[in-house]
């Protein structure tokens, strides 16, 4: 299974579906509070602070203030 989501195209680049990542069903499992972040992190491993993880932080962010993310508030939390 693919770790991020991916977008599938036709061929004039339009979205025709999308192919569902783990990371975006842990943070479902994490929102719906089946797992607990702390949890999550202990099976899955603790996400890292590379550029590519910063969407999986902003929706950890979103769960734990339960607030949309607001890139001058928040990334200083994240």
């Amino acid at each position: 299974m693919y770790e991020w989501s991916l977008l599938k195209e036709d061929s004039h680049k339009a979205p025709v579906g999308e192919l569902r990542g783990w990371r975006a069903v842990l943070i479902q499992l994490i929102k719906k509070e089946i797992l607990t972040e702390w949890q999550a992190h202990q099976i899955f491993g603790y996400p890292s602070n590379n550029p590519v993880f910063r969407r999986y932080h902003q929706s950890l962010w979103e769960i734990r203030n339960d607030m949309n993310f607001d890139e001058t508030i928040g990334e200083k939390d994240v």
